[in-house]
C-alpha cells in the first residue's frame, strides 16, 4: 500500500523517469558512434540493433506467459540492475579486451532483455499507485519528459562522448540505473490486489467456458480483453510497422529529395507535434475524445505523411502533416496507456501491457526490414502501407473498436 501524497509519488516517479531517461538518452548516439570506430561500413552497428531487438521481443514473449509481479517494483529492480551489469560489464571487456562488436551485441542483447521486464512492471505500477485523471497527469508528463529527451539526447550524447569517452559513457548510464532504484524503492510495499470486478466501465470478458467442464473441477478462467483493446492491438501494431518504415525511410528520403539540414528541421517539427500532444492531454482538452477517434485521425494523418513523403515536393506540407500525425500520436498513446491502466483488475492491467509491448517490439523492426527490402521500391511501398493505414482506420471506427473517454475514467474514479 502506497502511503505517500499524490505530490510526493509523482515527484519520485517523475524523478526516477529523468535520471534513467538522461543516461538512457546517451546510450543510442554513443553505440552508433562506437560502432562506427569500429566498423565503418554500418554492418556492426546493424548486429548490435539486431540483437537490441531481438532481446528484446523474446523476453517480451517470455513475460507475456508470466502471472503478474506480485511487487512491481521488484521486476523494476531486477531489470535495472541486469541493465546497470550490461553497461558496466561492457567497460570491463572493453578495458580489458578492447573494442568488439560482438561484446556491443552481447550487452544490447541483455540490456534488450532486461527493458521488456521493466515496462509492463511500470505500467502495472502506476495504475495502482494513480487513478482517474492523475493516470492521465503522469502519462501525459513521462510522454513529454520522453520527448524532451528525443530532442537533447542526440546533442547531449554526442558531446558525451567526444568529450568524455565511450567507457564514461556507459559508466554514468550505469549509474542513472543505480540512483533511479532508490527513488521507487519507497513503493517495493506497493503489491497486487486480488482481483476485482471492475466499476469504471472498461469492462473485462470471460472466455467462454467448455460445455462439458465440471463445474467442481473448473479452473478460472482467463479474462479476455475488452473487444476495443483486442481491436486497438491490431491497429497499433500497423503503425507500430509503418514507424519503423518511417524510421528509415524518413530521413533517407528527406536528405535524398532536399538535403541533410531538411531532416532536422523535420525531426524538430516531428518533437514539437508530440510534445503539443502531450501538452493537450495534461490540460485535459481532449479528454472527452475517445481514444478510438483519436486513433482513427493519427492513422489517417499517418497515411498522408508517408503518402507526402513519397510523392510531395513541398518539405513545408510534409512537416505539417507529419507534426499534426504526431501530435495525434501522442496523444492517443497516452490515453491508450491510461485507459489500460483503468482496467481494474492487476491481471488484466498486466495482459494489456505485455500485449502492448509485444505488438511493439515486434512492429517496429518489422518495419524496419520492410524498408530494407522495398528500398527500391518507395512509391510502391507507401501507397501499400498507406492502403494498410486506411483499413486500420476504418477498423477504429467500427463499434467494437469503441472505447471510454479518459474523461469516464476520472467521473467513475471520482464517483467511486
Amino acid at each position: 500500500m502506497n502511503r505517500l501524497s499524490f505530490k510526493s509519488t509523482f515527484s519520485l516517479v517523475f524523478a526516477a523517469a529523468v535520471v534513467s531517461g538522461l543516461g538512457d538518452g546517451l546510450i543510442p548516439i554513443a553505440f552508433a558512434l562506437q560502432a562506427h570506430r569500429v566498423d565503418s561500413s554500418g554492418r556492426g552497428l546493424t548486429v548490435v540493433l539486431i540483437s537490441l531487438w531481438a532481446g528484446r521481443f523474446v523476453s517480451s514473449l517470455v513475460v507475456r506467459k508470466l502471472p503478474p509481479p506480485h511487487r512491481p517494483v521488484t521486476w523494476m529492480l531486477g531489470s535495472d540492475v541486469v541493465r546497470m551489469l550490461a553497461q558496466w560489464g561492457l567497460v570491463a571487456w572493453v578495458v580489458t579486451r578492447g573494442d568488439s562488436i560482438a561484446a556491443f551485441a552481447f550487452s544490447s542483447g541483455a540490456y534488450g532483455c532486461a527493458s521488456s521486464f521493466f515496462g509492463p512492471a511500470r505500467f502495472s505500477l502506476l495504475s495502482q499507485l494513480f487513478s482517474g485523471e492523475q493516470r492521465t497527469r503522469i502519462n501525459g508528463s513521462l510522454s513529454m519528459l520522453g520527448d524532451v529527451l528525443f530532442i537533447a539526447g542526440p546533442l547531449i550524447g554526442t558531446a558525451a562522448v567526444l568529450t568524455l569517452g565511450f567507457n564514461t559513457v556507459l559508466l554514468i548510464d550505469g549509474a542513472t540505473f543505480l540512483v533511479a532504484m532508490f527513488f521507487v524503492l519507497p513503493f517495493l510495499s506497493v503489491r497486487r490486489e486480488p482481483a476485482v470486478e471492475s466499476s469504471n466501465g472498461v469492462s473485462a470478458e470471460s472466455e467462454p467456458e467448455s460445455a462439458g467442464s465440471s463445474t467442481q473441477n473448473k479452473t478460472p478462467s482467463t479474462p479476455m480483453l475488452p473487444s476495443w483493446v483486442r481491436v486497438g492491438l491490431g491497429t497499433w501494431l500497423v503503425a507500430a510497422v509503418v514507424n519503423g518504415f518511417l524510421g528509415s525511410a524518413g530521413p533517407t528520403w528527406i536528405m535524398n529529395t532536399f538535403d541533410e539540414k531538411s531532416w532536422g528541421f523535420m525531426a524538430t517539427a516531428l518533437a514539437i507535434g508530440s510534445l503539443l500532444g502531450s501538452a493537450a492531454t495534461i490540460l485535459k482538452a481532449l479528454d472527452r475524445v475517445r481514444f478510438s477517434t483519436l486513433q482513427m485521425l493519427m492513422l489517417i494523418l499517418l497515411a498522408g505523411q508517408i503518402l507526402a513523403l513519397a510523392f510531395t515536393p513541398a518539405f513545408v506540407l510534409i512537416a505539417a502533416v507529419g507534426a499534426a500525425a504526431s501530435l495525434l500520436m501522442t496523444a492517443s498513446g497516452i490515453a491508450w496507456d491510461s485507459l489500460g491502466q483503468s482496467l481494474g483488475d492487476d491481471g488484466m492491467v498486466h495482459q494489456f501491457a505485455t500485449k502492448d509491448q509485444l505488438v511493439f517490439t515486434a512492429g517496429t523492426p518489422l518495419g524496419m526490414i520492410l524498408f530494407a527490402a522495398l528500398s527500391a521500391h518507395p512509391g510502391v511501398a507507401a501507397v501499400a502501407l498507406a492502403a494498410a493505414l486506411v483499413v486500420a482506420a476504418a477498423a477504429s471506427s467500427l463499434p467494437a473498436a469503441r472505447s471510454p473517454r479518459t474523461a469516464d475514467m476520472a467521473e467513475d474514479a471520482v464517483s467511486g
